[in-house]
């Protein structure tokens, strides 16, 4: 599972990289909002690509995670 964690990382890392390339590094409210939705969309695609248990389990356990901080 360490191998899992450490691969998901590098993929939220990477998704955070290219989506702030691509939607400026503005505060702006609405770019802001479309930069979460993009590393939120890349992450989902690289994990469903991937296609592997475990490290689907890793993104689940992170996605219930962060909804529970948002209740």
């Amino acid at each position: 599972i360490a191998d899992a964690q450490t691969l998901y990382a590098r993929i939220v890392a990477a998704a955070r990289r290219v989506c702030t390339e691509y939607h400026s590094d503005s505060w702006d409210n609405k770019r802001v909002t479309h930069r979460k939705e993009c590393v939120t969309s890349t992450v989902e695609s690289a994990v469903r690509a991937a296609n592997h248990p475990v490290l689907t389990a890793v993104h689940q356990r992170e996605v219930e995670r962060l909804a529970s901080l948002a209740d």
